[in-house]
Order: structure tokens, then C-alpha cells, then sequence
């Protein structure tokens, strides 16, 4: 039988994580599920500790479920990569949760606790990740997407703020992002890019954005990327450039439900393998997650992990 083992962030929003292990944790019990349950401690706690249980249990079929947002899965996979017999999903309760979006979770815990146990059965699904470098040497996996720019900087401010937390309080945490758009895109100061998709060499100015994307969403539910599919093999790419600053509003609206792609300012590229520039660094969000400036590069690796789903 396989090793269920879930890693659940205690601070995801707010701590309201918690009260979502307890759900899970009663529906295991009432059905005499065996599980182990370990706790992260700190940020980036979660690739440690994964690596330490697969180490562990390194000859048996192992499922790793995260409880916790976006930063907990995109951590827990960090430690998951490259490892065997181990297969990951998520009972999603964070701000934004755009990974189980994305991969077609389930959001109710009890559905999604149920779903998880019928499946224990089956070998789940190989699917792509996005592997990045960037200029620091800091290096990665992303499975939702990778961006630098406007959106990078929107996360770091989003992550730091106090504000988030109140928002967490009633349940619309995702705001934070709208919020701090809003806020930095009076003073944001667009630049030329430099890209390379394939050895295809492409040059935008004043950009505002470039994102990496392997699945359609990011920012708590916007579709940024509305084609992208996570098991096909390739990434896409999207860069905003050459918009006004007031017409960039407009444009965030249409982002919601995936209208932005078809905009004059909006470009979709393509490929397995990417390389960006910027004339000045620009913060990198991965997964949500700050990971370092710029120049950076990416890479699909197809097929790299495996999702219980």
C-alpha cells in the first residue's frame, strides 16, 4: 500500500490552513486511514523536509499531499523532483490556490480528502514542470508559472504586506493582488526586454511584464495564459509591452477571464526553452514566490513529476 504523507503549512492564511488539516485529519481517522503528518517550521522549510521523507521511504510508492497555498506546493515540489516512486496533489488552502486551479482540483476538503483516497489506487499522471536559473545562480522548478516585471514586483509587495493578512481575516486574500496593482502602476517604469525562445531572438520595449507559463492562471485567478497546458511539453510565454499606463487598467480587467490575448500589446510565444533580459534587474516571482532578479532562463521539462489526480 502506498505511504500517504501530507506537509501542511500552519501559517498558510492566516493559520486558517490548520483549520483545514483538522477537517482532513477527522475524515482520515473516522475511516482508519494510516497517514503521517509533519508540519513546516519556516519559510522554505518544505523542500527539506520533503527530501528528508522520500530519503525515508525511498523504496515504497509514496503520496505527498500539501496543505497550503500556492508557496506550499510550489516548496514541497522543489523537494519532489527528481525523486521515484512518489506522486504529489494538493487539498488547496492558501490566498490564491492557482495550482489546484490550474490541475483541476478539488477545493472542498472533503471532496478533495475523498478523491484523494480513491485514487490511491492508481499511478496518477506524469505531467510538465518549468526548470528556471537566474542571474544569482538560484535555481528551481515552477509548476504555474515564472515572471518578471510589474507581476513579480506585485507578489514581492503582496507577500510583505500586512494588509494580506486582513484580507485573509475575511476570505478575500486574493485582493491583495488588485490592490497592489493598482498601487505600483502609477510609478512602475516599463523596460526593454530581450527574449530568446528557441534560439529565436525577439526584442520588446517599454514592457511591462513576461511570464513563463505552464499552466493558464496566477495572481489568485487571473488567466493569464488561457492555452497553456501543462502536459504538452511546452511553455508559453507572454509579454505585455508598448501599452499606456492608462489603457494597462483596462487590459488587467480583461485578464480575469483570458480576453487580454487577443489585445494590440499583447504577445503569446511558444516553446521549450527560453532566456530573458532586462536593461535593468527586475524581482522574479516564481509560483508567487520571489526567487532572485534578473537575466534568468527556463526550461520545460516534460513529463518531470507526477500529479494524483
Amino acid at each position: 500500500m502506498k505511504k500517504l504523507i501530507f506537509i501542511v503549512n500552519p501559517k498558510a492564511k492566516n493559520g486558517k490552513a490548520l483549520g483545514t488539516w483538522r477537517k482532513v485529519k477527522a475524515r482520515l481517522d473516522a475511516r482508519n486511514v494510516p497517514y503521517e503528518a509533519y508540519f513546516t517550521k519556516y519559510p522554505n522549510h518544505s523542500p527539506r523536509l520533503v527530501k528528508e521523507i522520500l530519503a525515508h521511504h525511498k523504496l515504497q510508492q509514496t503520496v505527498i499531499v500539501a496543505i497550503g497555498g500556492d508557496g506550499t506546493v510550489h516548496e514541497a515540489i522543489n523537494g519532489l523532483v527528481g525523486s521515484e516512486n512518489v506522486a504529489f496533489t494538493t487539498i488547496p488552502a492558501g490566498s490564491g490556490n492557482d495550482f489546484a486551479r490550474g490541475f483541476h482540483l478539488l477545493f472542498d476538503v472533503k471532496q478533495a480528502t475523498d478523491q484523494i483516497l480513491q485514487l490511491l489506487h492508481t499511478d496518477g499522471q506524469p505531467v510538465d514542470i518549468g526548470e528556471y536559473k537566474c542571474s544569482q545562480y538560484q535555481k528551481g522548478y515552477f509548476v504555474n508559472n515564472i515572471g518578471a516585471g510589474l507581476d513579480a514586483l506585485i507578489a514581492k509587495k503582496a507577500n510583505e504586506s500586512r494588509l494580506k493578512k486582513w484580507l485573509n481575516k475575511l476570505n478575500v486574500g486574493n485582493l491583495i493582488y488588485v490592490f497592489y496593482f493598482l498601487k505600483e502602476i502609477m510609478t512602475y517604469r516599463p523596460v526593454h526586454v530581450r527574449i530568446t525562445v528557441d534560439e529565436t531572438e525577439y526584442e520588446f520595449s517599454n514592457t511591462w511584464l513576461v511570464a513563463v507559463c505552464n499552466q493558464p492562471y496566477y495572481g489568485g485567478g487571473m488567466k493569464i495564459s488561457p492555452q497553456s497546458n501543462y502536459n504538452d511539453g511546452l511553455l508559453d510565454l507572454v509579454v505585455i509591452s508598448n501599452i499606456p499606463r492608462y489603457q494597462l487598467i483596462t487590459l488587467f480587467a480583461s485578464v480575469f477571464w483570458g480576453g487580454h490575448t487577443g489585445l494590440d500589446g499583447v504577445t503569446v510565444l511558444r516553446g521549450k526553452e527560453f532566456h530573458i533580459e532586462s536593461e535593468r534587474p527586475l524581482f522574479i516571482q516564481a509560483d508567487g514566490e520571489t526567487v532572485g532578479n534578473t537575466p534568468f532562463h527556463v526550461r520545460c521539462r516534460s513529463k518531470a513529476w507526477t500529479l494524483l489526480r
